[in-house]
């Protein structure tokens, strides 16, 4: 697969053929191709779209807002491990306290297959969320833990 997101998902869970280790093993080569790809710059394109006419008028900030460009993007494969751990973002080092996360995935989602988010921070009251396509999930990802299955 072109798209390193996609490629790292496949590797996780099961072997991958010989044709795909320039991609594996260059990775820095192969984001670099990737971006300059029609179709890369037509997802970024639609992306700032959607953090213009959308994101934007939610935060509503009159000065406006600055934004992760790209976005990270992640691809979860059926596997019994999971993508990441229980984390909040504030844990890594390059976050700010006022961060705000959308996470907008791109199939539908629910239980096992899903986020599971906290409500507020500590509360430890962790729920899966349960979205179609084209929803997005609000969340103050910085404070409030966070996990895939």
């Amino acid at each position: 697969p072109l798209c390193p997101a996609l490629l790292t998902a496949f590797a996780r869970g099961t072997k991958v053929p010989k044709e795909w280790g320039f991609m594996s093993s260059r990775r820095k080569e192969h984001i670099r191709r990737f971006r300059r790809t029609p179709e890369y710059k037509a997802w970024i394109d639609v992306y700032r779209r959607f953090v213009k006419d959308v994101v934007a008028p939610i935060v509503g900030d009159s000065r406006g807002i600055a934004f992760q460009c790209p976005p990270t993007l992640r691809c979860q494969m059926p596997s019994i491990r999971p993508l990441g751990h229980r984390h909040r973002d504030d844990d890594y080092e390059g976050h700010q306290g006022e961060e705000i996360n959308f996470w907008l995935p791109l199939t539908r989602t629910w239980g096992s297959n899903t986020l599971h988010v906290e409500s507020s921070p500590g509360s430890g009251d962790f729920r899966p969320l349960e979205l179609d396509c084209g929803d997005f999930f609000r969340f103050h990802g910085g404070q409030c833990e966070h996990y895939t299955l």
